[in-house]
């Protein structure tokens, strides 16, 4: 009977890769809550008819967990009416924007370039 020795090693057996792996989504996650956070920004300075710059800047990204981040208004009591969610909606004319809606569709037919933006720097760990 004849024994057979297996060698292994680089970054797909000792772990790096798996790391950058998990780095690289932690990464892309955030570079796409930012683009989109930084689009509902521009889209809400061109539909408030007068805009203070209050609402929008308290868009912001917020870490719900390691890998998910949410865009949030901050919880600005008037958000809900302002994006078309609100029961005043019902009884107003204004039926909202609909910003945070319409930017999550566009956002989510970007992630895809937003994330390959960065895959090589992070690929090279795993080869």
């Amino acid at each position: 009977m004849s024994d057979l020795t297996i060698h292994t090693s680089g970054p797909m057996f000792d772990g790096q890769a798996k790391r950058a792996a998990h780095d690289f989504s932690r990464k892309a996650s955030e570079k796409i809550a930012d683009e989109g956070a930084e689009m509902v920004r521009d889209q809400l300075h061109e539909v408030i008819r007068h805009p203070t710059g209050y609402y929008e800047s308290h868009i912001q990204v917020r870490v719900h967990s390691e890998l998910d981040r949410v865009i949030t208004d901050g919880g600005i009591v008037y958000g809900p009416w302002l994006e078309g969610t609100s029961e005043r909606n019902n009884t107003t004319r204004f039926k909202g924007y609909k910003t945070f809606r319409l930017i999550k569709q566009e956002l989510e037919s970007k992630a895809g370039d937003i994330a390959e933006r960065i895959l090589p720097l992070y690929k090279s760990r795993m080869e």
